[in-house]
C-alpha cells in the first residue's frame, strides 16, 4: 500500500510532502493569475508531472 499527501508550489500542510513550483508559475496576485490563466493550467500539469515523478521513484524503491 501506498499513501502520501504532496504539495506543489506551497506547502499547506506540514504533514505533506512538498516539491516547489518553477518560478515561472508564480503570481503577485489574483488578477495576474487570470490573465495568465492558460500559463497557470502549464503549471498545475508541470507540478502533476513532479508529483508522478516522486511516486515512480519512491516505488522503485521500495522493490
Amino acid at each position: 500500500m501506498y499513501f502520501k499527501t504532496f504539495a506543489c508550489g506551497w506547502d499547506i500542510k506540514a504533514n505533506s510532502v512538498h516539491i516547489a513550483s518553477d518560478e515561472t508559475y508564480r503570481y503577485g496576485s489574483f488578477d495576474t493569475l487570470i490573465e495568465k490563466f492558460d500559463q497557470s493550467v502549464a503549471g498545475i500539469k508541470a507540478c502533476e508531472e513532479s508529483i508522478v515523478v516522486m511516486i515512480g521513484k519512491d516505488l522503485a524503491q521500495s522493490q
